[in-house]
């Protein structure tokens, strides 16, 4: 992650999304299953950002793990910005995947190529990074 300054951070890790197939087996038609990779975020307050993996259910067919994306939140301050990308996950394999954010531009990286990427500012949020945690918040 980077600040305003260009102080670069980078948030990696290696997700494997078998737990996504477990949880998207069980959820109902008018769920959305959303899984935090990284977060450190005041959602009132418009700072900091969220990483997250989430599948959204189609008609009566609940979220499933092929159907999930990689998505960010980012908070400039004023208001949140969004973007998404990736795709067509598979069971049992694992994915190397990032979130850059540095002078003004994001993208999210998933096994080194840049499948999203948006230009908006970044107001980091104070507090305790989180990893690997469920989701309480829908945007």
């Amino acid at each position: 992650m980077s600040n305003q300054h260009g102080h670069k951070r980078v948030v990696t890790g290696l997700a494997v999304l078998i737990f996504l197939l477990g949880v998207a087996a069980t959820v109902r038609a008018a769920d959305t299953n959303q899984f935090h990779l990284a977060s450190q975020f005041d959602w009132g307050a418009a700072k900091g950002f969220f990483f997250v993996v989430e599948s959204a259910p189609h008609g009566d067919h609940p979220a499933s793990v092929t159907d999930a994306k990689l998505s960010i939140g980012i908070g400039d301050g004023h208001a949140w910005h969004f973007i998404s990308g990736g795709g067509g996950f598979v069971q049992g394999h694992s994915y190397n995947v990032a979130v850059v954010i540095e002078n003004g531009h994001s993208r999210i990286k998933l096994n080194d190529q840049t499948v999203a990427e948006m230009n908006c500012g970044f107001a980091p949020a104070a507090g305790e990074m989180l990893f690997n945690q469920p989701s309480n918040v829908m945007h």
